[in-house]
């Protein structure tokens, strides 16, 4: 009898395919949604031209608008949620590994 082997995978999913597919998504794994607030995503993606609707976004007013668009799609997929604002690499990973344990 062959055994199915399960691959660990960490996947950063587009709002499109979290809009389309929650159900399926969910059903695929454990879903983690990192929380950051918006000024951190301004930080981050400043001068990213890969994400062109963030790039769009100059204030964090902006961010929030866009977040609170998208933010129950990936509440609805997400089985956890972490935030990640003022943490580490590190810290965030913990949390993650002690939630999925």
């Amino acid at each position: 009898m062959l055994k199915r082997q399960q691959a660990s995978a960490v996947i950063a999913a587009r709002t499109k395919i979290v809009e389309g597919a929650v159900s399926m998504v969910k059903s695929g794994g454990m879903i983690v949604l990192l929380s950051v607030k918006p000024k951190t995503v301004l930080e981050r993606i400043s001068g990213d031209e890969n994400r062109p609707v963030l790039a769009a976004c100059k204030t964090p007013e902006d961010v929030k608008t866009l977040m609170e668009m998208r933010l129950p799609y990936y509440e609805k997929a997400a089985h956890f949620i972490v935030a990640v604002d003022d943490r580490t690499p590190g810290e965030i990973a913990t949390e993650i590994f002690a939630l999925l344990s």
